[in-house]
């Protein structure tokens, strides 16, 4: 099973997207990583970091449908130029459904039950911040029901982090850490110290993992792009 960590902004344009694809290539150093850029605000961010073409794959062939199959998202993945980083690119020219509503395509069609990697990270952009949303709280429940961990990024001035309380507070999200972006901080370090405390704490669950197989208990499978890892990611926050 991949372990899910899921992104969120408390408001676009704070550098959510750049600090998500610099965790998910240093993870890449051991781990096979997917990365879906489910913001549903139509910008398709991830892929243009990236100077990606989507070869008609992405969000766009998701969104209307009732369920999400694994291999229905299977076939929306891109290669990126690092071999265990693959990307579902996010969408393009329209604005999606709300994430609650992907969520549940998601959970109807059981897309993330058995994925070939390691770890899936879901760039959920402001996803409990849209001005239309109907239910923030619903929004962030729904986030913390297919992730092992969410990360919330705020910025830290007076004016923006009045506003990411006032959203934390509706969202009330459940498994939220939060990480703090400013003029003056070093995202790129930053983001590198959090990839490698992500791997390494991902590797030591998995070894525990494949402890406790050998004792009697089942070893997570090798497949795919996560070939050679020893066991199943945790599926669980406090696993962590």
């Amino acid at each position: 099973m991949s372990y899910v960590i899921s992104w969120v902004g408390t408001k676009d344009g704070q550098g959510l997207t750049t600090t998500l694809l610099s965790v998910a290539f240093e993870i890449a150093h051991s781990h096979s990583v997917l990365v879906v850029d489910a913001d549903m605000s139509g910008t398709s961010t991830a892929l243009d970091h990236l100077h990606l073409h989507p070869h008609g794959r992405g969000m766009n062939n998701l969104v209307g449908m009732s369920k999400i199959t694994q291999d229905t998202l299977l076939r929306q993945v891109i290669q990126t130029r690092h071999p265990r980083v693959h990307l579902v690119p996010g969408l393009m020219a329209i604005c999606g459904t709300g994430t609650a509503d992907f969520i549940g395509q998601l959970e109807r069609g059981g897309a993330l039950a058995d994925l070939p990697y390691d770890f899936v990270l879901f760039d959920m952009g402001a996803a409990w911040s849209h001005a239309l949303l109907e239910s923030p709280r619903s929004a962030a429940q729904a986030v913390g029901r297919i992730s092992a961990r969410v990360f919330v990024l705020m910025h830290d001035s007076p004016a923006r982090i009045a506003r990411s309380i006032q959203v934390l507070q509706a969202a009330q999200p459940p498994r939220a850490t939060g990480a703090r972006a400013a003029a003056a901080f070093d995202r790129a370090g930053g983001a590198r110290a959090l990839g490698a405390a992500t791997r390494d704490r991902g590797g030591e669950r998995r070894r525990a993992h494949l402890a406790r197989g050998r004792g009697g208990g089942a070893r997570g499978a090798d497949r795919g792009p996560g070939a050679g890892r020893a066991a199943r990611a945790p599926a669980a926050a406090d696993d962590w």
